[in-house]
């Protein structure tokens, strides 16, 4: 299993709301996918399946999300794209402190 402590998720919305950032845990661990944040807003989870090389879709169950998040060979971030109900936009992950 892969995890990055310290991650730093920045999300920005389609809608013209001011972008957030806030830390959050990521963890891959045979082809599943986790990214776990506690913000002010509460906390929120998402968790998925990789679908291709570092290519992952994944779901919130809290907040009836659906995202996607793709990792180049090397990178030292995730991004992709993300909705809420009505509600959607990108996000970039910049993976922190890393213990394989």
């Amino acid at each position: 299993m892969s995890l990055w402590d310290d991650s730093e998720c920045e999300t920005f919305y389609a809608d013209g709301r001011a972008s957030a950032t806030e830390a959050c845990v990521v963890r891959i661990s045979d082809g599943r996918i986790v990214v776990d944040a506690n913000g002010a807003n509460g906390g929120w989870m998402y968790e998925g399946e990789e679908v291709g090389p570092d290519h992952f879709s994944l779901t919130s169950l809290t907040h009836d999300g659906k995202a996607k998040l793709h990792r180049c060979a090397g990178d030292e971030a995730l991004d992709g794209s993300w909705r809420e109900g009505g509600v959607y936009g990108m996000w970039r992950i910049t993976l922190g402190r890393s213990e394989a």
